[in-house]
């Protein structure tokens, strides 16, 4: 089974919206302390997750992320 385009798009927004989680609650995350610890900031997660996530299918964004032309 292959996903159209409408389904992508609802899937790429559910991925944004993590992305935003993952920024938003970066410093609480003990999966992210491997970062914390590499002295990797949250802003620069939310830099690699909007250039990342820019590529997803859709229009949907999270203000969380920082603004990424698509």
């Amino acid at each position: 089974m292959s996903l159209n385009r409408a389904e992508k798009e609802v899937l790429a927004a559910v991925l944004i919206s993590e992305a935003g989680n993952i920024v938003e609650f970066f410093s609480e995350r003990s999966d992210l302390a491997p970062l914390r610890n590499a002295k990797v900031t949250a802003d620069e997660v939310a830099e690699c997750l909007a250039q990342w996530c820019k590529r997803l299918p859709g229009t949907a964004w999270d203000v969380r992320l920082p603004e990424a032309s698509k």
